[in-house]
């Protein structure tokens, strides 16, 4: 099991398609399931949407501060 995730907020400025589009070329998800995760998101105000190393949460996390969503690392 990987010991990090990555806890992403929902926020009215981000479009749904710039989060998928950063779930896919970040975390290598297929667009169903990074649909899945925006959807959890938008629905729940935030999601983990990404387990792995902490150095590939990492990426994530910057990655979605780039288009404005705030990402929190997480340990398990």
């Amino acid at each position: 099991t990987e010991r990090y995730a990555a806890l992403a907020m929902n926020n009215d400025i981000t479009s749904f398609a710039q989060v998928i589009a950063v779930l896919v070329m970040v975390c290598g998800y297929d667009a169903r399931k990074a649909k899945h995760y925006a959807s959890k998101i938008d629905r729940e105000g935030k999601a983990v949407v990404y387990w792995a190393s902490k150095d590939r949460c990492e990426k994530l996390v910057r990655t979605f501060g780039t288009i404005g969503v705030d990402c929190n690392l997480i340990e398990n």
